[in-house]
């Protein structure tokens, strides 16, 4: 697999090699927000946060082809 031959083991952020100097991808700067490079957990977070208080909107639950099982595992009856 390419990324294990280019990189090893991959455990945490490791800045990309430069096989390529004209690409958009070195005109540009990414810096990770902590050593994991975790860029999504604060996001992931939040929206968990708002759904807890809000519930899930209706229109999404009632359009689940599987709306029943889904309810059941949850633990509560969606209308549907």
């Amino acid at each position: 697999m390419a990324l294990q031959r280019d990189y090893g083991r991959l455990d945490s952020y490791v800045a990309p090699n430069n096989p390529h100097p004209d690409s958009i991808l070195w005109r540009s700067r990414y810096e990770p927000p902590n050593e994991r490079g975790d860029n999504c957990h604060r996001g992931a977070v939040v929206r968990a946060l708002l759904g807890a208080e809000n519930g899930i909107p209706e229109r999404w639950i009632s359009g689940l082809k599987a709306v029943t099982l889904m309810s059941d595992l949850i633990g509560r009856r969606a209308t549907t």
